[in-house]
């Protein structure tokens, strides 16, 4: 107690000062009025119970007052009374895992009250005039030795209990899933209105990193959202030259889905429309233009509504490139880096160069690493670095499998990369992005009719054996292919034993110039000296536009 007036003494000297120099409205202005949204001190109070590992956090709000407590493990010292009693001294300062490091976010009750109490531990006490801590006339409230309380009434004279309260109310109403996303402690938040309905908002940590956040807002039904959460810690030189150990975070949306089967389900990452950056709570004008959540500890403005460009920052963003490429990793190996999974990722039309450059190296960082590690679904249900597959007409992968195509480039499976299941959707916008290695049609018709050449006879002898092996199915819609492929450049096939043609001791394959196509529909044997061309490669089969492709390449 003694310490305590002290204290109050000290701070008394600067308030009278203040009211000497005629400061007291700009400084009362500038500490209360410093927040992007009217409510935001309710951000300030939940840093204040994340700081000392409070678990569980409730808001009563009244009439006349908002009653804030938690259950932090450490209660209120001397040193946390001068703290938050004091501007721009925070003993969180040096402190990399804390959040309030600007000692003013606790100023931010001011706009609501001229006189907040606190009760915790040895301490009870009423702030007046900002600063002075006054223990005169404030009853010791019955509290456990592990809970914190703060009674905030709605005193302020430039603005009405009324407005206090609706304004209130709406900050808690609209407190988002990705409140309680970052936070390393605080695992529940719950509230109580004036009209006595209640709401909360609840994590649920899981394994392998997946996040469940339970949420239910007066008036609405208990709702829950999943995300998959990566965290690591990162080294950073700040701009004092120091070394600091930052933690740095991100959340990809989940969203469970039935198996087709009707058994059970499996998740699913999902883009989301709008991802936010949080300074441990979202940074509400900060703009990232990505479509997952990203955290880290950034030098931002008083109001932490925004990040500054600095140095310090472009580590911190560097860092989360990296966590963000070690996640795909992650991603791919819960067997969730499907086609689907490149819409969340960033592509040329989020305009990050653009608009939000700050971040633009991150989805470079990502481009990098689909090059060096194999991260890039395929057809074949693969993972794969794209410097070794090609991207395809969809026509042509359909016919020529990965060992088809590794026996005609001599390259090893596996060569087609996934399509995206639309054209101009992000999947496919990222798709394009990564710049993939083209094989289609001019590649086709140049792999054929470069057979042809005397030194490509052992190659020559290959396709033909296995060509050979295929079923007359599978010869149709390959004819049809270098069909559609001659539509685009001319295929010489003159040397190639391409033609599937009958006789009475079963299939042969022949050049074009020893076939013929017969003249009445129901020849298919070979009789004699005239080998007529199987039917059912030309002819078979119910699509009308394969069999008139196949056979415009056969007359060709």
């Amino acid at each position: 107690m003694t310490d305590l007036q002290a204290l109050k003494q000290k701070r008394l000297k600067w308030v009278e000062a203040k009211h000497e120099n005629g400061f007291d409205e700009g400084i009362n202005r500038l500490l209360t009025e410093l927040y992007p949204d009217n409510a935001h001190f309710i951000y300030e109070l939940l840093q204040n119970a994340e700081d000392p590992k409070a678990k569980e956090v409730c808001f009563n709000l009244t009439d006349s007052a908002v009653e804030f407590k938690h259950n932090g493990k450490r209660l209120f010292t001397l040193k946390d009374v001068e703290s938050i009693t004091s501007i721009g001294n925070s003993t969180k300062r040096d402190d990399e895992t804390s959040i309030g490091k600007f000692g003013v976010g606790f100023k931010a009750v001011f706009a609501y009250t001229n006189s907040p109490e606190i009760h915790s531990g040895d301490f009870h006490f009423r702030i007046h005039d900002l600063v002075v801590p006054e223990t005169k006339g404030i009853s010791k409230l019955a509290i456990d030795d592990q809970t914190t309380r703060f009674i905030f009434p709605f005193d302020n004279p430039k603005k009405s209990a009324n407005i206090s309260v609706t304004e209130t109310e709406k900050g808690l109403r609209t407190l988002g899933d990705n409140t309680l996303l970052f936070l390393s402690h605080i695992r529940k938040i719950e509230y109580t209105l004036p009209s006595g309905e209640t709401g909360y908002l609840q994590r649920i940590d899981h394994e392998n990193g997946r996040i469940e956040i339970r949420s239910l807002h007066p008036g609405g039904t208990e709702s829950m959202s999943h995300w998959l959460h990566f965290q690591k810690e990162v080294v950073v030189i700040d701009e004092n030259g120091e070394a600091k150990r930052c933690n740095i975070a991100i959340a990809y949306s989940l969203v469970e889905e039935a198996n087709k089967k009707g058994e059970g389900s499996t998740w699913k990452i999902v883009p989301l429309e709008h991802g936010q950056v949080s300074i441990y709570f979202p940074a509400e004008k900060e703009t990232s233009n990505l479509r997952f959540h990203l955290h880290a500890p950034f030098a931002s403005t008083v109001a932490r509504d925004s990040v500054r460009d600095c140095s310090a920052n472009h580590q911190l963003r560097d860092g989360i490139a990296e966590l963000i490429v070690e996640s795909l990793i992650s991603i791919r190996n819960q067997g969730l880096l499907t086609i689907g999974f490149l819409a969340v990722l960033p592509n040329p039309s989020d305009n990050l160069a653009g608009s939000s450059p700050f971040y633009e190296p991150i989805r470079i960082s990502i481009i990098q690493a689909f090059k060096d590690e194999n991260l890039m679904p395929t057809r074949s249900g693969t993972h794969a670095s794209i410097d070794r597959l090609y991207c395809d007409p969809v026509r042509i992968a359909e016919v020529l499998n990965d060992d088809d195509l590794s026996l005609l480039t001599s390259l090893a499976p596996p060569l087609w990369a996934a399509n995206a299941p639309q054209k101009n959707q992000r999947e496919d916008r990222f798709l394009y992005s990564l710049n993939i290695e083209s094989w289609g049609w001019a590649e086709l018709a140049d792999l054929i009719s470069n057979l042809n050449d005397e030194e490509n006879q052992g190659d020559r002898e290959q396709v033909e054996a296995w060509i050979s092996k295929k079923e007359d199915s599978w010869l149709l819609r390959f004819y049809a292919l270098l069909g559609q492929a001659s539509e685009e450049q001319f295929v010489d096939v003159g040397y190639l034993n391409i033609i599937r043609v009958s006789t009475e001791n079963g299939d042969i394959h022949v050049k074009p110039e020893n076939a013929f196509f017969p003249f009445e529909d129901n020849t298919n044997i070979t009789t004699g000296d005239i080998l007529f061309v199987k039917q059912s490669v030309y002819q078979g089969g119910r699509s009308e536009p394969q069999k008139k492709l196949a056979k415009s390449f056969l007359e060709a």
